[in-house]
């Protein structure tokens, strides 16, 4: 598909950024293979100053050129996703770990066997076990955290909050048996927009989410799933899948802001605002105080 664009364009300043995109992508799979290998060449897009170590370095999402991670900010991606009037887009995150998919092996996938066996059995569990993206994002999460038992319930909660997701696209969805990766494309992103909508409890009426923090939650983990399928097409070679799926990225940078996430906050906002507070009494104080001393 790359290629193609190459071919059809006609405009020499986009055409040669395709062709550097091209050659990124095919410096990312030599990147990888030599991270395996533990040898060989590792290709840069920028090499600072200082000396870096190749595992310092992590590759644009969007271009596939590696950058050292303390200085990945600075760069200036011509295929970054910008604003309605053409300008940056403030907190942009360039940088892509998921794509490099190094896992190491042993306690992680011991820890992530340990993780699947707590998971409670009812429709949202049974949902996220059979799902193959949700389990990748579980796997994803218990290589980061070294599979930490003190973060299981943390990572459960982010596979259930998917799954919860995925149930609510397949009942408005004309064929129930899709999986969540045939969801993570710009053609479903209105879809998944509404039913995270639903999920939260949105009531059209008042524009307030019944749980405002489930609205902003479940948009950084579809980010999540996105990229970890980006890394997955990448490492199989499917560039088409791959550019799916960084379309995707800039549809969530663009829109989940003003859909979601910006309902979400005004209504975490009001309700610290308009809350009770409640101060225990002076005798109640007093009471604690002597149970304390009796103690």
């Amino acid at each position: 598909q790359l290629v193609e664009e190459i071919n059809a364009e006609r405009d020499s300043r986009k055409r040669r950024m395709l062709i550097d995109k091209l050659r990124n992508l095919g410096n990312h799979r030599n990147n990888l293979s030599v991270k395996a290998a533990g040898e060989g060449s590792f290709v840069v897009a920028h090499r600072p100053k200082d000396a870096v170590h190749y595992s310092e370095y992590k590759p644009c999402r969007f271009c596939c050129g590696y950058f050292a991670k303390k200085s990945i900010w600075k760069h200036k991606c011509p295929f970054a996703p910008k604003s309605e009037l053409g300008g940056k887009i403030p907190r942009m995150r360039k940088g892509a770990s998921d794509l490099l998919c190094g896992e190491e092996p042993g306690s992680v996938s011991l820890g992530f066997a340990g993780l699947m066996n707590g998971m409670r059995r009812d429709e949202i569990g049974t949902m996220a076990l059979k799902d193959s993206l949700i389990l990748e994002l579980g796997r994803s999460l218990c290589t980061k955290f070294g599979g930490d038992q003190d973060q299981f319930n943390y990572i459960r909660g982010k596979m259930r909050q998917i799954a919860r997701l995925l149930l609510e696209l397949r009942k408005n969805s004309a064929a129930h048996e899709l999986h969540m990766t045939d969801f993570i494309r710009p053609t479903k992103f209105p879809a998944i927009v509404e039913a995270a909508k639903r999920v939260a409890g949105l009531n059209e009426g008042s524009s307030e989410y019944h749980a405002p923090s489930s609205a902003l939650k479940s948009g950084g983990v579809v980010r999540r799933l996105a990229e970890i399928k980006q890394a997955k097409a990448l490492e199989r070679s499917d560039p088409a899948v791959a550019e799916e799926c960084v379309q995707f990225l800039k549809l969530c940078q663009l829109k989940w802001s003003n859909e979601i996430s910006s309902t979400a906050l005004r209504n975490i906002a009001d309700r610290k605002r308009t809350g009770v507070l409640f101060v225990p009494l002076t005798e109640d104080v007093v009471k604690l105080n002597e149970l304390l001393v009796e103690q």
